[in-house]
């Protein structure tokens, strides 16, 4: 009943504070000098062990004569009590194990004592991707039926220990060595997978070889598909740094290069709450209260500024393709489509394959329970996936490789913006009024949405709850005013090439004046740290900001950002860059060192 399974987790629980106080008293030999042995008998005995022992003793009056698994398991704790300083066998299950929250332990030196001990996990699930952990050394007596009748106590003790509503079905125990057996077991996907993968490193070396022999220089098909496998000729093109669009475009590799760098940057300290941080309570104090790392908690502007560079490239992509009255058809707006798809095809494929057949039999160890789950999650999602839609198919931290909703929204996004391009260039002002239309709408729905739901930066922080995450995180109609406003730089851009109007006279304005461009540099950055700063802000002071701030906040500052982003680009376009060179801050974007780092566009597929 419930009184024997609290009463059995107090003992587990008093076992393990036990054990985890003493451990660091026993050498790496697995021994303990007599002399150690006494003085900690003699440092227990008043306070700690006599107290253990009426509780073995009232608990196994309770149990009676069972004889099940339970009673097996509670016979080997009271030996392991009554007889650790004696028994140098018994150390190895406490040395092994872990003594805090998130030490993992000893899992490869657990796993050798197969005979007498196997490796577990026990694992509290505060939210969707923050789980906290203690590996055990676990003596085979006590299995995982047994350690599962401990689950609604550790789940009140937890509860009450982090003051959060734990409940017992975010108790997990894995037996780690065995699920990793499972795991790793090499299917038919994988050995199919990776003799692709060896057959097509063949071609690239035969190629490379042929092509440094300058023997495939010739014109005929066969010659052109192993050119593209060359090594020779795909590193060259990385590498090259000529602009044979624009010139002037040459900061947008700039401005990719740094949202990759801020991306990479700020992952790798997000996703540090999918693994076992040990010093767990330096690293919350740090992201929540330390200044720089309003940088970090402003990660997002990074993937704002990928949604501006899309809409900026896509609509000038766009514009270029329809041009002309006659290229405005059916058959090429669905080409069009095509080619967006099959260009992408090959990175989702390959990451897909790789997530589900390769990257589970790489690795051994506690933490291989995120493998499993990324791979479980691919094989009843990858339809989705490769249909770009499991944005609205699966929540957020149960998505077959999360990072990829970017990739989601990106075409979704796309799938509207030929038929924006085509009814702009039949009729500008419906084209542009179109746009800032969809603008206004994404703003009043995400409003909705905040205000209905409650959501401000507290509750975006509070992953458990994971609203923000899959009610507009991840939808295209709450992200798309970034890429909207890059859409419409772009035709300010392309309409000053050859417009008589205003946007002449503006275009001329920032030319020639130094003040409208210092002006400019100076709104757009002030804009853009502002944003980033206000992270750190209502982070460090939530109780001075209300609901409806709140609300504000969260709705208002990608297109802030943007904005700003947008008046730093503006008069680098216009002017090629004159003033970004002179400002040592800013010359970077414009260098063209930066062009072949921003043709390793996979970085951002693959970054985390």
């Amino acid at each position: 009943g419930s009184s024997k399974n609290w009463q059995m987790y107090r003992l587990f629980c008093l076992s393990a504070f036990f054990f985890m106080s003493n451990a660091m008293t026993f050498t790496h030999e697995h021994r303990i000098s007599l002399e150690t042995a006494k003085s900690l008998q003699h440092i227990t005995s008043n306070n700690i062990l006599d107290y253990f022992h009426s509780e073995l003793a009232s608990f196994q009056g309770r149990m009676g004569e069972n004889i099940g698994a339970e009673a097996k398991c509670y016979e080997k704790v009271k030996h392991m009590l009554n007889h650790f300083l004696t028994d140098p066998t018994l150390s190895p299950f406490i040395q092994h194990s872990g003594k805090w929250v998130n030490d993992l332990g000893d899992y490869e030196s657990c796993k050798n004592l197969s005979d007498v001990s196997y490796y577990l996990t026990l694992g509290v699930a505060v939210s969707r991707t923050t789980q906290l952990r203690i590996g055990l050394c676990s003596p085979l007596e006590c299995t995982l039926e047994v350690f599962s009748v401990f689950k609604p106590g550790i789940a009140q003790f937890v509860s009450s220990f982090l003051h959060m509503n734990i409940s017992e079905s975010q108790i997990v125990f894995t037996d780690t060595r065995q699920h990793n057996i499972e795991l790793s077991r090499i299917s038919s996907g994988t050995v199919v997978f990776f003799t692709i993968c060896i057959f097509w490193f063949i071609g690239v070396l035969i190629a490379s070889i042929l092509d440094y022999h300058q023997k495939i220089n010739g014109s005929s098909f066969w010659e052109k598909f192993l050119r593209c496998f060359s090594l020779g000729k795909n590193v060259a093109g990385i590498l090259k740094s000529e602009n044979t669009i624009d010139g002037n475009l040459e900061i947008l590799n700039g401005i990719r290069v740094i949202s990759i760098y801020w991306i990479t940057f700020g992952h790798s300290f997000f996703m540090l709450q999918f693994y076992s941080v040990y010093n767990l309570d330096d690293l919350i104090r740090d992201v929540k209260h330390g200044f720089a790392m309003g940088i970090v908690q402003s990660v997002s502007f990074a993937v704002e500024m990928f949604f501006f560079l899309g809409g900026f490239l896509t609509t000038l992509v766009l514009i270029r393709a329809f041009l002309k009255p006659e290229n405005r058809n059916v058959k090429n707006l669905l080409l069009i489509y095509f080619h967006r798809y099959i260009r992408l095809l090959p990175m989702v494929l390959l990451s897909l394959c790789f997530v589900i057949f390769i990257q589970p039999t790489l690795y051994d160890g506690p933490h291989n329970s995120v493998s499993a789950m990324t791979k479980d999650d691919c094989l009843t999602q990858w339809p989705y996936l490769l249909l770009y839609i499991n944005n609205y198919i699966t929540k957020f931290g149960k998505s077959c490789i999360v990072w990829t909703w970017y990739l989601f929204i990106d075409m979704q996004l796309f799938v509207i913006m030929p038929i924006i391009v085509w009814i702009y260039l039949t009729s500008k002002k419906i084209g542009v009024f179109l746009i800032c239309g969809l603008c206004f709408a994404s703003y009043i729905i995400q409003m909705a949405l905040c205000w209905y739901y409650k959501l401000n930066l507290s509750s975006a922080r509070d992953i458990s709850t994971a609203s923000y995450l899959d009610i507009t995180y991840n939808k295209p109609y709450c992200r798309m005013i970034p890429y909207m406003l890059g859409a419409l730089l772009c035709l300010l851009y392309e309409e000053g090439k050859s417009s008589t109007g205003k946007i002449l006279v503006l275009k001329k304005a920032i030319q020639s004046s130094h003040v409208i461009r210092y002006v400019d540099y100076a709104i757009g950055t002030a804009l853009i740290i502002i944003t980033i700063l206000s992270f750190y802000y209502l982070d460090e002071y939530p109780e001075n900001w209300g609901l409806a701030f709140g609300v504000f906040h969260m709705i208002s500052v990608a297109p802030l950002f943007t904005i700003g982003l947008i008046l730093l680009v503006y008069p680098v376009l216009l002017t090629g860059g004159k003033f970004c060179f002179r400002l040592s801050a800013t010359a970077y974007l414009t260098l063209q060192v930066s062009q072949p780092m921003a043709a390793i566009y996979g970085t951002y597929l693959a970054c985390t």
